[in-house]
């Protein structure tokens, strides 16, 4: 094999070499197991959203198929567990005031009269419409 092909062929292995470096690099990072960021419950249309933002210790939980997008806050009171309060005193019949522990990449809520796990899903939190419109 002349030089010229030995050339090209390490030319191509390193290349490959280095966009397979990129690709893994670029991929998709373990979750953060901390309370922050999106988590679902159910699934399909019935599916919950819940997001938590750190920023301004706010959640934002979303219930399409019931119509309900709710704003709410909570503090932190110590070994993963976290008080939940909707801003919006209507909305408490729905998210009651309550106490959740969050571990291993989920908790438990009750909402709408019933007990749903929620597993974190994304880092980021995400909503489905506009924040202002979570009362």
């Amino acid at each position: 094999m002349g030089d010229r092909k030995k050339i090209i062929i390490a030319t191509i292995v390193l290349v490959m070499f280095i966009v397979g470096v990129a690709i893994y690099s670029l991929g998709e990072k373990p979750l953060k197991d901390e309370f922050r960021g999106t988590f679902v419950a159910k699934d399909g249309v019935e599916q919950l959203w819940f997001a938590v933002s750190l920023q301004d210790n706010t959640f934002y939980y979303t219930d399409q198929f019931n119509g309900y997008y709710i704003r709410g806050s909570f503090e932190d009171i110590g070994d993963g567990m976290y008080s939940i309060q909707c801003d919006d005193e209507a909305n408490r019949t729905i998210i009651p005031l309550q106490t959740v522990q969050y571990a291993d990449y989920s908790f438990s809520l009750e909402s709408n009269g019933e007990n749903n796990v929620f597993v974190k899903s994304g880092d980021t939190p995400g909503v489905v419409r506009n924040k202002a419109e979570y009362k």
